[in-house]
């Protein structure tokens, strides 16, 4: 097919998986409180002005027994909108040793499939994929880690720590902005003459 846009090797198809989850979080086994307080502040929230529920992946809760981890994070990751990066001193402590290194490559790699269309160099889409969120860390901690690259995407100043309600509605927001959902229609009693 000469019209269409040669692929990378690396490219990867998000487009046609069915999304069943507005984010991913990634995150280390040591801040899984704070990543469940996360999806359930995000499910609660996004569900005011009559809106659905927007729903997030978490290991904890979403994992599928019996299938291959790479397989598990490889459609999760296919099946989200976004990934959040839960960045915090634990997560770049432990992450060394953890799948969260794994999540992120794979996301770059969605990622950069979705920002650029090949045959005319320019951008897909103007949101993100991979959304960093830093916690008690600044610029300087994850300079030498793959997250250098999506600090500027962060949702909030480095420098400030909201809380998580605050990152919650950021996320929410976020997501909103970007994938419109038509109001609700409400039926009311017909006028008539």
């Amino acid at each position: 097919m000469e019209n269409e846009p040669s692929r990378r090797p690396w490219d990867i198809d998000h487009g046609s998986a069915t999304k069943r989850y507005s984010s991913f979080i990634s995150h280390v086994s040591g801040d899984v409180q704070s990543a469940r307080r996360l999806a359930a502040e995000i499910s609660a929230l996004s569900v005011r002005d009559g809106l659905p529920a927007l729903t997030c992946f978490l290991d904890v809760h979403n994992w599928r027994p019996g299938v291959e981890p790479r397989k598990n994070i490889q459609e999760a990751l296919l099946a989200s909108e976004h990934v959040v990066v839960w960045a915090t001193p634990k997560y770049l402590a432990e992450s060394g040793r953890g799948w969260v290194w794994y999540e992120l490559a794979y996301a770059d790699l969605i990622d950069q499939t979705m920002q650029y269309d090949l045959s005319e160099k320019t951008p897909l889409r103007a949101y993100p994929f991979v959304i960093p969120i830093l916690r008690g860390v600044v610029i300087e901690d994850v300079a030498r880690t793959p997250l250098c690259d999506y600090w500027q995407r962060s949702i909030h100043r480095p420098d400030r720590r909201p809380a998580i309600s605050e990152v919650a509605r950021l996320l929410i927001e976020t997501y909103r902005d970007n994938h419109p959902v038509a109001p609700r229609r409400v039926d009311g009693p017909r006028g008539g003459r």
